[in-house]
């Protein structure tokens, strides 16, 4: 188990690296990006039943969490997703794989292939979700179809969806 413990932080640190470049700030496990729309998570979890970790995203809409730039934990934002839902499918395997310590691989291919996906994947979307068009975008062409909306969060998202109907006319 103290074998993954070096390559872990190896890829923490590329990630921070990276993310930092895009406004993140980092916290414990997980990386914060406050927009004026929006505030963004993106969560490190390791499994209870395995050293595999996990990619999370987490989107804040309410106006409180976002004026204060409050340091939440995931699971309370009002929409959550893996990333690798939004990996392509050709690639999500070799990404999941990377991030299972359980499988012995070299530290430099798992930080280029984690690497890849965050600049590929994660970046263009962190950016698209700064703004709440952009997460309700999102929402209407299908990304976020595997994602977990609350109840409030729909009716925040619809709240965006409200004033941007209103606003074309």
């Amino acid at each position: 188990m103290n074998a993954l413990i070096p390559s872990k932080r190896k890829i923490d640190k590329s990630i921070t690296n990276r993310l930092a470049s895009e406004g993140a700030v980092r916290k414990s496990n997980s990386w914060y990006i406050h927009t004026s729309e929006t505030a963004l998570i993106i969560n490190l979890q390791k499994s209870h039943y395995c050293s595999k970790y996990y990619m999370n995203i987490g989107i804040f809409l309410d106006d409180t969490v976002v004026d204060l730039g409050a340091f939440l934990p995931e699971f309370k934002a009002d929409i959550r997703l893996r990333l690798s839902g939004l990996v392509p499918e050709q690639s999500r395997y070799i990404f999941e794989e990377a991030l299972d310590f359980d499988i012995v691989a070299d530290d430099d291919n798992r930080i280029l292939v984690v690497l890849k996906i965050v600049n590929d994947v994660l970046v263009p979307m962190l950016r698209i979700f700064a703004t709440r068009r952009g997460v309700l975008g999102a929402y209407r062409n299908g990304t976020l179809s595997a994602a977990l909306i609350t109840k409030i969060g729909m009716q925040r998202l619809l709240a965006t969806a409200g004033k941007q109907d209103a606003q074309s006319y």
